[in-house]
């Protein structure tokens, strides 16, 4: 379980979060004296917290590693690396969590050729609009199926 592995640390208040999570307003953790616990963050999910276990195992199994970090402008966001690289950002709204992977917009077919993409997030990728040059491919649990984690996450790897 990936619960042992996800550290608790708040950052300088001068970082930035990520354009497409600044002002998150469904964001559930956003005072930077209490970094979210996996019993709050159980409270704030109800019964989606299964399918967040379910996606922090994937994260696990593959290397990588899970960290909250505080974003003045975000509030308690989750920060998933590969030794340096950034592999995706996650938050946690009452029910939801959100699972962001970003990929260079030049790379946007070669995503959507996937064959093992969910069909819903297949049209999610094909109408998101780029943020800069990146392009924002986003899980909400339980919208997604938890099984749509590792896919992405090894396109992620694969892909740069």
């Amino acid at each position: 379980m990936l619960g042992d592995r996800v550290s608790h640390r708040a950052n300088s208040p001068t970082l930035a979060a990520p354009s497409s999570y600044r002002c998150a307003m469904g964001q559930a953790f956003r005072d930077q004296s209490q970094p979210p616990t996996p019993e709050a963050i159980a409270e704030v999910l109800g019964d989606t917290d299964a399918a967040w276990q379910e996606a922090l195992d994937a994260f696990a199994n593959a290397g990588v590693d899970v960290a909250w970090r505080y974003y003045r402008d975000g509030g308690w966001l989750a920060k998933a690396t590969r030794g340096k690289a950034t592999m995706a950002w996650m938050s946690v709204e009452p029910g939801l969590a959100r699972i962001t992977f970003y990929f260079p917009a030049r790379l946007r077919e070669t995503v959507l050729a996937s064959p093992d993409l969910d069909d819903t997030l297949r049209e999610r990728v094909a109408t998101t609009a780029p943020t800069g040059k990146s392009l924002p491919v986003t899980l909400r649990l339980p919208d997604v199926p938890t099984s749509q984690v590792p896919i992405v996450l090894e396109l992620k790897q694969r892909l740069r």
